[in-house]
């Protein structure tokens, strides 16, 4: 399985990433073949992605989002 992450703060400040990295880190088991980050809403929402390599299609990793 996969792994997700993320911190939203409501009042619009912008999230520190090195936080949803530290969450990431805790979980290295959910994702050894690659992570990703995303921060949207002007940094207020930051999301952290692992990924765990279960099939050998390419392009199997697709976008966190678009």
């Amino acid at each position: 399985m996969c792994g997700i992450a993320g911190l939203w703060r409501p009042d619009g400040g912008r999230v520190d990433p090195s936080d949803v990295l530290t969450m990431l880190s805790a979980m290295p088991h959910r994702g050894p073949e690659g992570a990703a980050l995303a921060r949207l809403d002007g940094g207020a929402l930051t999301l952290g992605f692992l990924a765990l390599g279960f099939t050998d299609t390419p392009g199997s990793f697709q976008p966190l989002y678009d």
